[in-house]
């Protein structure tokens, strides 16, 4: 069994979070499209939109 080296971990966990800012990002970008696709088809705005959940969620 190998035992890592701290800075082989150090690495690894660097190397781990730039990929998880990445898919972070990528979703971000995903979700912001289909935002404007929502909204584009509601009419509403990003405001308008938002207070509808939050109005839904009271009732709920």
């Amino acid at each position: 069994m190998k035992i890592k080296k701290s800075s082989e971990t150090t690495r690894e966990k660097v190397v781990e979070k730039q990929i998880n800012h990445q898919e972070v990002r990528k979703a971000k970008e995903e979700l912001d499209l289909i935002m404007e696709k929502v909204l584009e088809q509601t009419g509403l705005t990003e405001e308008e939109y938002i207070k509808t959940f939050i109005n839904a969620r009271k009732v709920n």
